[in-house]
């Protein structure tokens, strides 16, 4: 449900331009002070605590071996290790592929929890645990603390919210850290399994989970304010005779391709919502194609496209006939 427009939102539409502000959603409406609330800020506060704790006591050990044994260079054997990965991540970044950088900072981290683990604790549980030992549990700690502050942020207590505005929406997330969007600065909506994605051309990406509360209107709303753009845009490119892709569809001048076959105009008869998903028709009635909404980004507008498109193949057959 949408919330009151406070004066204070009109100026922040007012500041990045985007017209009047239309509606407000939380996606984590606030409640009044319960005895649930209060148990949420109790746990939020002892993760963080704990958090803290556990990496402050790790950090003391490490500090405490190396200074009382002289193992500077295990600090130099730690940077070195960790160079490979930190190289293959900024490469990663620079190229803007989200999910490997995702899979790489996981990939690191489970690796320096298992090291740290064998060599750091199982090791310092003999009689006589080596500095070495007493080092990499320290390390382990950190890491592991650095886990629970992590994760206490995530789900922390706080709100986050979208302003809906005549030109954009305004996105501010959980550390006011905002993200600004214009209508028609909207490249592709992606509506997956679980969450919208949403790109403009300027860089910028918002993900809206499924999970929030008011999602689910929040992303129909935001596709259909840019629906009109993306529609004007694949028609544009269209008409100046190259392809408009959509995800494996890919849309031109001869017809419809599907990353495997090329279906023409002339074989097609409309293009059709079928539960979840998508349907390429042909004109004798059989189901050319199958595709499910949230593999195709914009499918709204695929579909639209194509059919206006039949449209006006079917007006020029008539004229000419």
């Amino acid at each position: 449900m949408a919330q009151q427009v406070f004066p204070q939102d009109h100026l922040l539409a007012r500041k990045h331009h985007l017209g009047v502000p239309t509606r407000k959603f939380y996606f984590n409406p606030p409640r009044g002070f319960t005895s649930g609330t209060f148990l949420r800020v109790i746990r939020f506060a002892l993760a963080l605590l704990m958090g803290m704790v556990v990496i402050g006591y790790g950090l003391y050990l490490d500090v405490a071996i190396t200074l009382s044994h002289q193992l500077l260079w295990v600090w130099l054997w730690f940077l070195a290790a960790l160079a490979l990965p930190v190289i293959f991540g900024i490469v990663v970044h620079l190229r803007s592929d989200k999910r490997l950088i995702i899979l790489n900072m996981v990939s690191c981290i489970l690796a320096l929890l298992v090291v740290t683990l064998w060599k750091g604790i199982v090791f310092s549980l003999g009689l006589q645990p080596g500095p070495l030992s007493s080092f990499l549990s320290g390390l382990f700690l950190q890491i592991v603390g650095s886990l629970i502050l992590v994760a206490a942020l995530y789900f922390a207590p706080l709100a986050h919210w979208i302003l809906i505005c005549v030109d954009g929406c305004i996105f501010t997330n959980k550390f006011q850290r905002s993200k600004v969007i214009r209508w028609d600065q909207i490249i592709s909506v992606h509506l997956g399994k679980g969450f919208a994605r949403i790109v403009c051309s300027n860089g910028t990406t918002l993900k809206i989970h499924s999970t929030w509360a008011n999602s689910g209107t929040v992303q129909h709303l935001v596709y259909a304010k840019a629906f009109r753009y993306l529609l004007t845009r694949a028609k544009a490119i269209y008409q100046s005779g190259e392809p408009v892709t959509f995800g494996r569809f890919t849309v031109s001048l001869r017809g419809v391709y599907n990353g495997k076959q090329m279906f023409p105009w002339t074989q097609l008869r409309s293009c059709e919502y079928i539960d979840s998903g998508l349907a390429l028709i042909s004109k004798d009635d059989t189901c050319l194609d199958l595709a499910y909404l949230s593999q195709i980004p914009n499918a709204t507008v695929f579909v639209e496209l194509v059919n206006l498109v039949l449209e006006g193949c079917s007006k020029i057959e008539r004229m000419s006939s």
